[in-house]
């Protein structure tokens, strides 16, 4: 069975970090870590930035520096920020995906949380964070939750997003349709959570107002048409000293 057909170099190590993430998984959970093998051309772009702005390629260049994978699904990223070097906290609402052996293995600390009820990690803690794939499954209120992220970062860390871009042949998420929803600032906490599923997905524009409302100056923001066919947004963002008041309306804020 071949896995992979592409060959570039440069992603090699995620490739390896997803089949030792295969290792000893029940049948039953192949699919669920097939999902990396399948989804991985989302995650090349992100790997692309990781390289550029972390250095990520660069082994030596992490001693002591600490990450976090928040919503870490099933770890791949977090194996990858590990064997590259940093000390790195993972995080997720659900530990059945958890990889727990390997985790050990790596001295990846998991901790069991659910973001949109308890953010609970340390202040000025992390060099590095990854938010990838998961602000668009989150019912909550985003600048709410990329406060509480930004907060756990050191004053010169970098934060890096990936999620699904609306104009990229992506459908509406559920706030948006079913609650009337049209933009990020109307959003409240909903109680009905249906499972995984989508509830606010941003176009470019959009994004880049929740980057900056939310405390953030953005050092990198494209959308990129992955080899799925469907476009995603790749941001970089560091944290900022000025934080507009959440009460405010950023419609006010000229954003």
């Amino acid at each position: 069975m071949i896995l992979f057909e592409d060959n570039d170099s440069k992603y090699e190590l995620y490739r390896q970090c997803i089949l030792e993430n295969c290792r000893g998984r029940k049948p039953a959970r192949w699919n669920q870590i097939r999902y990396d093998i399948e989804a991985r051309h989302y995650t090349y772009p992100l790997i692309d930035r990781l390289i550029n702005f972390a250095n990520l390629n660069s082994p030596e260049a992490q001693p002591g520096q600490t990450a976090l994978d928040v919503g870490c699904g099933h770890g791949t990223l977090s194996l990858l920020l590990a064997k590259r070097g940093f000390k790195t906290t993972t995080l997720d609402r659900t530990e059945i995906n958890i990889p727990k052996e390997i985790f050990a293995q790596y001295n990846i600390q998991f901790v069991l949380q659910d973001i949109c009820q308890n953010f609970n990690m340390p202040s000025n803690s992390f060099n590095l964070v990854i938010f990838a794939e998961v602000l668009e499954h989150l019912p909550s209120y985003h600048p709410k939750i990329l406060r509480n992220v930004r907060n756990c970062m050191k004053p010169d860390g970098l934060l890096f997003i990936s999620k699904p871009d609306r104009e990229g042949d992506w459908p509406q998420g559920k706030l948006q349709t079913a609650y009337g929803i049209e933009h990020f600032y109307q959003m409240k906490e909903v109680s009905d959570f249906v499972g995984d599923t989508h509830y606010y997905v941003y176009n470019l524009t959009e994004f880049h107002q929740l980057c900056e409302f939310s405390g953030f100056k953005i050092i990198s923001l494209d959308s990129v048409l992955t080899a799925s066919g469907r476009k995603h947004i790749y941001a970089v963002l560091s944290p900022e000293e000025f934080v507009a008041d959440l009460n405010e309306d950023p419609t006010a804020l000229n954003l």
